[in-house]
């Protein structure tokens, strides 16, 4: 039941003070983040050209250092900082998204796309931490990540290319040279139909050949004997 009742001097001071504690809290947060993204280039070059300063500084508040993010399994950067880890679940808000899912490129990303590229990405930024904890100050490996995974995005939500409808090859109309010679004619003749069998194959028209079951059976010996 609601109560609508006005709150007492006593509550209401209460309520005050945690609300400017709240106030203040995320005052500082922001505050740290802030200097925080202002040195994830310096300490976390690659990562940060590849996620952006903001992200960076956020995925780096969590963890706590660059060799502890290089340690974490791509699988397990997809959900980290979410608000199912925080133990916050809010109905309106997607509490599966960890906080990679406020890389700038999903902007563009659509919706159906964006569980393939999260998987890519978490693999990407899990080499540039690995990278970035051997102290390396180059920021080339993250600038090609990012490229690579925004020409990726655009590629995968163009249309399917209709199949081209190809023409069935002109025929030969050359006849095939035949094998010759000494050793296939005699091959020929030996499987050729005999004088016997080509007699008994023969028919003649308008002359009673007997029983008419017979000759249907192949019972009947043709033009053998008869010629």
């Amino acid at each position: 039941v609601i109560s609508c009742r006005a709150l007492t001097p006593s509550e209401s001071t209460t309520v005050n003070t945690h609300c400017t504690s709240i106030n203040l809290s995320l005052k500082y947060h922001t505050q740290i983040l802030q200097s925080l993204e202002s040195i994830t280039s310096l300490t976390a070059p690659n990562t940060s050209a590849l996620l952006g300063p903001s992200v960076c500084a956020k995925i780096l508040s969590l963890t706590g250092s660059v060799k502890n993010l290089s340690r974490i399994p791509s699988c397990n950067l997809q959900k980290f900082g979410s608000l199912r880890d925080t133990g916050v679940v809010n109905r309106e808000v997607r509490s599966l998204n960890g906080v990679i899912m406020d890389w700038e490129g999903f902007n563009t990303c659509p919706e159906y796309l964006k569980g393939k590229i999260v998987k890519i990405l978490s693999n990407k930024v899990t080499l540039c931490a690995r990278i970035d904890a051997s102290g390396t100050k180059s920021t080339s490996l993250g600038e090609e990540y990012y490229t690579a995974l925004i020409s990726k995005i655009k590629k995968l939500d163009e249309p399917d290319k209709s199949q081209l409808k190809k023409s069935l090859p002109t025929p030969i109309l050359a006849s095939s040279k035949k094998r010759g010679g000494r050793k296939v004619r005699a091959a020929k003749k030996r499987f050729e139909t005999g004088e016997i069998h080509a007699l008994a194959n023969k028919r003649t028209f308008g002359v009673d050949n007997g029983e008419y079951g017979d000759d249907a059976m192949g019972m009947d010996r043709g033009m053998l004997g008869k010629a």
